[in-house]
């Protein structure tokens, strides 16, 4: 390009080939000036074309550029203008954008707006053409037709952002009432014919009637209807049969009248005598294999095919007779006896392997009816077997039935195995050194002891995979891997060739639909550089840190595969959300039921609220403000959450809250023993790395305990029971709180554990901030480790350690809610929930003995437990619980304080977690206050 000149690119390769031509040779950049008119943000152009001041530009580099500009589908073209400069060149670049769609949003329907928004054909992102918009409106218009809505209106409203150049959609959707079926008519084109004495247009208008009458308007329902009207006329003979529909739209009355018109064909009717295995839709479902055909196919050919099926299905002795009258045909069975199969025969099988062999033909041992299917999967079988153990040629040479009795049969296979392959060394070419690494020294030491190894087709392959994972992990993300077998079967010598290709780096990321969010926020969530080795578990971390902001609908993150070299493009796509979200939930909900926990207080009502400000200050923030109401339990609280503190990847947040919620009563009691109320305004921050994270909260809270109202007459007695100063009853304490926690976090799935393990550190301390309740300070400390270990694919060991220590001044000045507890669904499960020793009998005030829990400032908690997969679904456990709680770390040695608990379990697994039931008996037992064992029903995993 001469200086003082200037050129216009519109995307296409012609024009990017002018560029080429107009830079024959590169230049320095001195100076580079933007014109983007809001469409983009400087730094992101800057990092797109590569200018920076002082780069040496080439013609190559500015097109690469240029063609990642365009990939943004924002601009329809770029000027750009060379002018000479002092030191080097300055370069002029003014982006000239288009229209694009930011967003489209669905008002006026509760239910089903993703359904109606795929009818709109162009997506967030894409170059907003007006005519595709009518056409998408069409599109909603008949979907809403053909759901009954035959005068629903939908107001669009186009709001065009003239800084962004966006456009947001939305759609007013009224439906309307929807309309019902009126009259059907139906009218055939063979007026004559007639289905059971009644002609046939008679009889099919009954049946339509029957099916559609008084309902609602509904496409869906009246294909359904007229696919069965179909099947109907194929069972009385009629096999190609056109159904033609008019509709007539009667808005006064707000109906449909439908009118059929039925285009029969040629009738041919197949009737069936004799048949008792197969029932005539069976068999008629046979015959309608042949499709429209079937008018004009020879009768003796359908006969073939029904021999056919009864064969596969053991009736070997069937009999089928044909009479074949004009337009019907009539078919007399004799099925005979079914073929009964017991035992299996193998010829041909070398007695080491014949126990393995005979394996798959297990059902066979008990006589059962001849299923050809059953034999072909058992033959395919044992044939992939013999692959995998190194009998690559085998193969079986006869199959027969020998009689061994009235209709009795026994299944003789002759097999040919061939020659059993052995490996007797591995050489991977080009790259020797990967012999060394685990997967093949282990492998490679095994051979050596024996000498040679039969040919195990399957651990092949997971070393191929392995050497695929190994170069992918390298950036060899187009690394082909292929093994060779060379030598005679007795001696192979395993040879893996490899050719890695070019290595992959990640290249430059290209934001499509942005919008006017920060270019520098999302670039600060990437989870890759530029230049850095490709890897794909990089883009998946990507996505989930840019989704996991909740400030976007969608959020799309992928490879462009239309640049081939070395660097790769990422393409990043976003959808914009709402930014107000308002949900309300309500229902019920199980907390838990036991022994002593009955099904009133276990189930509860649920009331909830949930509002969201997404991005108020277009920082990727959050305001948010929840209210959940239970029986037993309120919430209300404010959030502000903020991604990053410091321009470091630290979660922040700032939060007020008040909560209620009841201690269950003591043993036998229905009634709730005290109250805790907690109020304050904390701010906390949360780093977050790769399954480790740690939290640190601080701020103040408002602690107080009151004794439920239906036991205040008896306050004192409870203060004395659960050892707890009664002169901090109602006294509505503020604290200075402050809570570290750290959590490693490496289980397979949270729901689920099948392998990994969880590890939580927390500490929490709580200060009085007034000095008459000096001495109720306390620092809580907690500890916990769980292990998960798959011992089979159905079989899942897992074990909790958990330990907790309070430091305090006295007991009875540390609330109550703060002590630790055992007993219960997660802990030891033998006992009650928080009803673990050390507890205290009282009288109430009617002289009737009651225990309530103390709780305790020293805890250690262990759980084992074993789960085994029966189906899918369904699975059971046994577990060893132990435990000891007290105040004081000195009995630690006394087994009097030790609790322990053995029992078993089902777990039933739903969407929302497995429904868990557990049964426990304790180790011993005070007869007097406890009962030998205890039980649980609620959702989720103990650990």
């Amino acid at each position: 390009m001469p200086a003082e000149a200037g050129i216009t690119v519109f995307g296409d390769d012609r024009d990017l080939a002018i560029l080429s031509q107009a830079i024959p040779q590169g230049f320095f950049l001195s100076y580079v000036e933007l014109i983007t008119h809001n469409l983009i943000e400087s730094t992101e152009l800057i990092d797109l074309l590569g200018l920076k001041n002082g780069a040496f530009i080439t013609a190559q580099s500015l097109t690469q550029g240029l063609e990642l500009l365009f990939k943004k589908n924002k601009f329809s073209m770029v000027k750009l203008r060379l002018e000479n400069d002092m030191v080097g060149k300055k370069l002029c670049v003014e982006c000239i954008g288009i229209w694009t769609l930011r967003s489209i949003v669905i008002h006026g329907v509760l239910v089903g707006k993703e359904l109606y928004k795929r009818h709109y054909v162009l997506e967030p992102g894409d170059n907003f053409d007006i005519t595709k918009h009518h056409h998408s409106l069409e599109r909603l218009h008949e979907a809403l037709r053909k759901e009954g809505y035959f005068d629903a209106r939908i107001e669009p409203v186009i709001t065009y952002d003239d800084q962004t150049k966006s456009v947001d959609v939305a759609l007013y959707i009224k439906r309307g009432t929807a309309f019902s079926i009126g009259a059907i008519h139906v009218a055939c084109k063979n007026a004559t014919l007639s289905l059971d004495d009644e002609p046939l247009h008679k009889r099919v208008q009954v049946l339509l009637r029957s099916g559609l009458t008084g309902m609602r308007y509904n496409w869906q329902s009246i294909n359904k209807t007229t696919h069965h009207i179909k099947q109907y006329l194929t069972k009385k003979g009629f096999n190609d049969v056109k159904i033609e529909l008019e509709e007539v739209v009667d808005t006064n009355r707000r109906r449909i009248d439908l009118s059929f018109s039925l285009d029969t064909g040629d009738k041919r009717e197949f009737l069936f005598f004799g048949n008792c295995f197969f029932s005539r839709e069976q068999l008629q479902e046979i015959i309608a294999s042949f499709g429209p055909t079937i008018s004009i196919v020879p009768p003796s050919m359908i006969e073939q095919e029904l021999v056919r099926a009864y064969h596969d299905k053991g009736f070997w002795e069937i009999s089928i007779q044909i009479k074949d009258e004009q337009s019907t045909c009539f078919f007399l069975i004799n099925e005979g006896n079914r073929a009964v199969i017991e035992g299996c025969e193998l010829k041909g099988v070398d007695t080491s392997r014949l126990t393995e062999a005979t394996k798959f033909f297990k059902r066979l041992s008990k006589p059962i009816d001849f299923d050809a299917n059953y034999v072909c999967q058992a033959t395919e079988a044992l044939l992939n077997w013999y692959n995998d153990v190194g009998y690559c040629s085998a193969q079986i040479l006869r199959q027969e039935f020998v009689t061994i009795g009235e209709n009795r049969h026994k299944l003789v296979l002759t097999l040919d195995e061939g020659p059993c392959s052995f490996l007797t060394g591995l050489e991977i070419e080009d790259y020797p050194d990967l012999k060394k690494e685990p997967s093949f020294a282990l492998w490679l030491h095994e051979l050596k002891m024996q000498g040679k190894m039969p040919l195990d087709i399957p651990r092949i392959q997971e070393q191929k995979k392995w050497l695929l994972d190994y170069f992918h992990q390298r950036g060899y993300m187009q690394a082909a891997v292929q093994y060779e077998l060379r030598g005679n079967p007795e001696s192979l010598m395993l040879v893996w060739h490899i050719k890695p290709g070019m290595v992959s780096y990640f290249g430059k990321t290209v934001l499509q639909n942005l919008g006017s969010f920060p270019y520098a926020y999302v670039m600060r969530e990437l989870r890759y550089n530029q230049g850095e080795l490709w890897d794909p578990k990089k883009l998946h971390e990507t996505l989930v840190a840019l989704r996991g902001l909740d400030v976007f609908e969608s959020v799309y993150v992928m490879p462009d595969h239309m640049q081939i070299g070395q660097e790769i493009p990422v393409i990043i796509k976003f959808c914009k959300q709402d930014p107000f979200e308002l949900r309300i939930r309500a229902g019920a909900g199980l907390q838990q039921v036991g022994k002593n926990f009955p099904l009133g207080r276990g189930v509860t009502y649920n009331l909830g609220t949930t509002f969201f400000c997404k991005n108020p200050f277009n920082r990727a923030d959050q305001l948010l403000f929840d209210a959940d109401f239970y029986r037993t339990h309120q919430s209300i609280q404010g959030e502000y959450r903020y991604p990053w503190l410091f321009n470091k990847p630290v979660r922040g947040l700032i939060r007020g809250y008040s909560v209620h919620y009841d201690q269950p009563g003591f043993v036998g009691s229905r009634e709730d023993l005290y109250h805790i109320q907690r109020q304050g305004c904390v701010v906390g921050a949360t780093a977050f790395n790769r399954g480790v994270e740690f939290t640190g909260i601080t701020g103040i809270e408002w602690l107080q305990t009151t004794v439920a109202p239906e036991q205040a007459r008896i306050a004192l007695i409870i203060g004395e029971a659960i050892d707890f100063d009664p002169l901090l009853f109602a006294a509505k304490i503020p604290y200075f709180l402050f809570e570290p926690s750290l959590i490693v976090d490496y289980v397979d799935n949270r729901l689920c554990p099948r392998c990994g393990f969880f590890t939580l550190f927390s500490c929490k301390g709580m200060l009085p901030l007034n000095t008459i309740f000096a001495h109720a300070y306390f620092v809580r400390l907690q500890a916990e480790h769980a292990w998960f270990m798959p011992l089979h694919p159905r079989l899942v060991f897992g074990m909790r350690l958990r330990l907790g220590y309070i430091f305090h001044a006295k007991f009875d000045h540390i609330m109550p809610s703060e002590r630790f507890y055992l007993g219960g669904a997660n802990s030891v499960r033998s006992y009650n929930t928080d009803l673990c020793p050390p507890l205290k009998i009282f009288s109430d005030e009617y002289g009737v003995c009651q225990i309530a829990p103390r709780g305790g400032t020293t805890m250690m908690n262990g759980n084992l437990e074993a789960r085994f997969s029966v189906t899918r679904t369904f699975e059971c456990a046994v577990f060893q619980d132990v435990g000891f709680l007290d105040g004081s770390p000195q009995r630690w040695f006394n087994r009097d304080f030790w609790v322990a608990g053995t029992g078993f379990g089902l777990r039933y697994n739903t969407p929302l977690g497995p429904l868990r039931f557990d049964i426990a008996w304790k180790w011993r037992t005070n007869r007097l206050v406890e009962s030998s064992y205890a039980w649980f029903l609620r959702l989720g995993q103990a650990f």
